[in-house]
């Protein structure tokens, strides 16, 4: 999700840093990008293009209507970011955006300007996603972005990119935005334990055995815990269905989709419903084309189903089945 603000950078002259991403974010990350550009050019179409640069929400008017939580996201305190916002990009930007863009493999090591090498390891948090070693002259950093230790889609977490580096950088504080705060507006932040010396020694010793390691950390929970929130909202799903009511997902983190793809539909398999499930998107055939056809990106439940002759998401047996309809738009003529 990220890469959806690469074209803004791109787009600037006086950006002239070198991108790297690996080969499965940079492709996703180009269709997603493809896909907001085509949800901007149909709305252009259904409202007409005799407007001004900034569309109507945006005029002082219409966002003193909104509800002030919507209103402090989008244009600040007081509108103070009211100046930050930009056009969208088009698809020339997204292309020269993609031909800036240095993809690797995980593991696989390059070198920027003759001093640092830099190489990705897995995150577990999507497909393609990473942390990243960066070493020069004796010395490493590693650039840690939001993880799982434990994912049930994704290759999961790489510990390699912790160990023997001189400096670790948290790049995503995320998981910090569900703290809760005060009637002083302050966060109230966990009690932080002190690492133990064996606490340490699980990141530094390396005569531990890959899979001894493992076991110590995939121990959160995580992946149990996600699934149980896919699990809910199946729930509540089948329940507006059997009342007669329609459900309206937005897509996110592209793993979850397809995991709630395959979980929605087990759901509705054993209620014993006809219900069809919709993906609305211009890209949405060569986003699930191509997840079935990455197992060097998945985790390894995933990679034994392909072993056997399975898919690695169950999205492909549900097309054939008719039980899930692709539509590049939603003012298609099939779709209504």
């Amino acid at each position: 999700m990220g890469m959806l603000g690469l074209p803004f950078l791109i787009r600037n002259e006086n950006f002239s840093a070198k991108i790297y991403a690996t080969e499965a974010a940079a492709t996703l990350g180009r269709l997603m990008m493809l896909d907001l550009v085509s949800m901007q050019k149909e709305i252009k179409q259904y409202y007409g293009t005799n407007q001004s640069e900034y569309p109507r929400w945006m005029t002082w008017e219409e966002i003193k209507l909104l509800h002030p939580t919507v209103k402090n996201i989008a244009v600040g305190e007081n509108g103070s970011d009211l100046g930050s916002w930009q056009p969208l990009y088009c698809a020339e930007n997204v292309e020269k955006c993609t031909e800036r863009v240095q993809s690797l493999k995980y593991g696989e090591e390059t070198c920027f300007n003759e001093t640092l090498i830099i190489k990705p390891f897995s995150s577990g948090l999507e497909i393609g996603s990473s942390n990243w070693t960066i070493c020069s002259l004796g010395r490493s950093i590693t650039w840690l972005s939001s993880s799982i230790f434990d994912s049930a889609y994704a290759m999961n977490f790489d510990y390699h990119s912790l160990q023997g580096n001189d400096v670790i950088i948290f790049s995503d504080l995320s998981l910090l935005h569900g703290v809760a705060k005060d009637a002083d507006g302050n966060r109230n932040f966990p009690t932080f334990q002190a690492p133990t010396a064996s606490d340490v020694l699980a990141f530094r010793d390396g005569n531990d055995s890959e899979e001894d390691f493992s076991k110590s950390v995939v121990s959160t929970g995580e992946s149990s815990e996600e699934m149980d929130k896919l699990a809910y909202i199946c729930a509540h799903a089948i329940d507006s269905v059997k009342a007669g009511g329609s459900v309206l997902v937005p897509i996110g983190r592209l793993g979850v989709v397809l995991q709630l793809l395959e979980q929605i539909s087990l759901s509705i398999e054993s209620s014993n419903l006809k219900v069809p499930i919709l993906i609305v998107s211009s890209v949405a055939k060569e986003l699930l084309d191509y997840t079935n056809v990455v197992p060097e990106w998945v985790c390894k439940q995933r990679q034994e189903k392909l072993y056997s002759g399975e898919p690695l998401f169950g999205h492909g047996d549900l097309i054939k089945r008719n039980n899930l309809h692709l539509f590049k738009e939603i003012h298609s003529p099939d779709f209504l």
